[in-house]
């Protein structure tokens, strides 16, 4: 890579301007970074993120406890491949040192017996990318002297509160973010405004309470208001309340939450802090605090639902779900968590979807059916799965959630054929389920039927069968009979074409699979597509479906010549195996 390529990634943390205010009790929690895996520094722009990450890196030069490795996250980062380089330079000082993720945490063990902490800054600009996928999995394979510390304005895409619950990740919040009196009483001596705390009014926003200290009083909120706001007409006003509860502004975004008459250009037109981004805007958070009292509760509540709706229906899912939660709307928080977790794992949610998706469903719906649904494709093993969807088992028959209670014996029922398909039967209350027309019910009964036939070596009877598997959603149906086909060796009835494979952009991998059992694409043809599939979809799902991929593609690669990457795909294949239960590992 080219000089001139490797300074386009940010490596160094910030220059500390003089007087800034000193924070022991938060650099105390950041000196903690190199003994926990997660430490994460998250609140809206203007709460010194950055400066704090700073310090704690200028503080741990002074007196070491390990290398921090500085990434400032840029809009390239949100390629998966710009990421990996900008890690690979702050670590090694070489963009190309690292392809991949395992290579990245061999540079980190590298420095064993040396701690190494990777400070992520600005992470939010890769909200609503997969590259968050990226990060999940660096997080999941660090060696022990490795450490991750992320700074954002959102909580990342990560298992972080379930991290945090089991001691290995601390949380810096905007409330511990926000300055103390005393913080502020140090601010207001440097800045000239009397040092008493009892006399101290500034905000406690530390870039509101840096910038009145040191341009005086009215370069506060109200300020904000009064020379800038108040001469905008009263209904840009009003759809700027609206926005403005959107972190990134959008043509289509602005015309669902305020109708048709403004672009998104024209509606932030003039006003300063709005960060461009191609055709979107990102409104600094200080306009939320300006604009908090300017739509009615009813408008602004009804703008996020309908910019929600356009996000869903994007597939922008994150996105769509925090707006539902910001708008008050759990209800439909809940009703897309079901509407997603019902669809198949290898083609529905990805990990780092389904961690937000649980993080944001309200108490109760947490610890019900779709919560510990969620749960049981969190989770690493299979006898946790097992145990969680036992739960959703009992909470949907509880709480008399049909829909619910059909899902968790479906899940069942594929678990089960995949570790001891020779003890299958069909329990009473699944056959009362599929009797009164559930249609997983349905399916799981079917698979049953399917599997009791395949053990006789009836494998007509065990295709004769399948008609009835399926389910809500067409993927459901075409993803299972495809698995089944497959596992009954007869890939020539997947209805399915190389076309099809190469059309999907290799999105299907049960597809994927068929065309190559059967023969239909020469190994020199079929590598250069099975070779992106881990990368591009295996590693954004789990590991029941990562497994069974890594040694498909491992076949394709022996095939094709490539024996190193056979066997390294074979390797990455058995390290994961101990997660998934033993016929998928074998």
């Amino acid at each position: 890579m080219t000089g001139a390529r490797a300074r386009s990634f940010r490596n160094e943390p910030p220059s500390l301007r003089s007087g800034l205010v000193r924070r022991p009790r938060l650099l105390a929690e950041l000196a903690g970074r190199f003994d926990r895996r997660l430490t994460v520094v998250v609140a809206g722009a203007g709460y010194g993120k950055t400066t704090l990450l700073s310090q704690a890196v200028e503080e741990n030069r002074l007196d070491p406890r390990g290398v921090d490795a500085w990434l400032l996250v840029g809009e390239r980062d949100r390629a998966s491949a710009h990421l990996l380089g900008g890690l690979s330079a702050a670590i090694a000082g070489d963009p190309e040192a690292a392809p991949d993720v395992d290579a990245l945490c061999d540079l980190v063990l590298l420095r064993a017996p040396e701690s190494v902490c990777l400070v992520i800054d600005d992470a939010h600009v890769l909200d609503g990318s997969d590259t968050w996928d990226l990060v999940s999995e660096l997080l999941e394979h660090l060696p022990r002297n490795g450490h991750l510390a992320i700074g954002s304005r959102t909580m990342p895409a990560l298992s972080v509160r379930r991290l945090q619950a089991a001691g290995e990740a601390v949380v810096v919040e905007q409330d511990d973010l926000a300055f103390t009196a005393d913080e502020l009483a140090d601010l207001a001596g440097a800045g000239g405004l009397g040092a008493s705390a009892d006399d101290v009014r500034l905000p406690s926003w530390p870039a509101l309470a840096v910038l009145t200290a040191s341009a005086g009083y009215d370069a506060s909120i109200g300020y904000l208001w009064e020379e800038i706001l108040r001469p905008v007409e009263e209904d840009r006003r009003v759809a700027l309340g609206c926005a403005s509860r959107l972190d990134l502004l959008d043509d289509e975004l602005v015309a669902a939450a305020c109708g048709d008459r403004w672009t998104a250009a024209d509606l932030v037109a003039g006003l300063p802090l709005v960060d461009s981004l191609g055709g979107s805007h990102r409104l600094h958070d200080l306009w939320r605090a300006a604009l908090a009292d300017v739509a009615p509760t009813v408008a602004w509540r009804a703008a996020l639902v309908r910019a929600a709706d356009v996000l869903l229906a994007r597939g922008d899912l994150v996105r769509a779900v925090k707006a539902y939660r910001d708008a008050g709307e759990p209800d439909r928080v809940v009703e897309v968590a079901r509407r997603f977790v019902s669809l198949p794992l290898s083609t529905g949610l990805n990990r780092a979807e389904a961690e937000v998706l649980f993080d944001l469903l309200p108490p109760a719906a947490r610890s019900g059916p779709v919560g510990w649904c969620l749960e049981s494709v969190l989770l690493s093993n299979a006898d946790g799965v097992h145990r969680a969807l036992d739960q959703m088992l009992e909470r949907a028959t509880a709480s008399g959630d049909d829909e619910m209670r059909a899902l968790a014996w479906w899940r069942l029922v594929q678990l089960q054929g995949d570790s001891d398909p020779a003890a299958m039967e069909v329990p009473d209350e699944l056959r009362e389920l599929a009797d009164a027309g559930w249609p997983l019910a349905r399916s799981a009964v079917a698979l049953v039927r399917s599997h009791e036939a395949q053990e006789r070596a009836d494998v007509a009877e065990a295709i004769a069968v399948l008609d009835d598997l399926g389910g809500p959603h067409p993927q459901t149906r075409k993803v299972a009979v495809g698995s089944r086909l497959l596992a009954l060796g007869q890939p020539e009835l997947v209805a399915v074409t190389f076309d099809d494979v190469l059309a999907e952009d290799a999105a299907d991998p049960i597809a994927a699979q068929a065309v190559w059992f059967r023969g239909d694409v020469h190994p020199d043809l079929a590598w250069p597509i099975a070779e992106a599939m881990p990368a591009a979809y295996g590693l954004r799902r789990f590991a029941g479906v990562e497994v069974p991929l890594l040694a498909i593609v491992a076949s394709v690669a022996l095939a094709a010549g490539h024996t190193e990457e056979a066997r390294a795909l074979a390797d990455r294949a058995l390290g994961r195996a101990h997660l998934v239960v033993s016929r998928l590992a074998l």
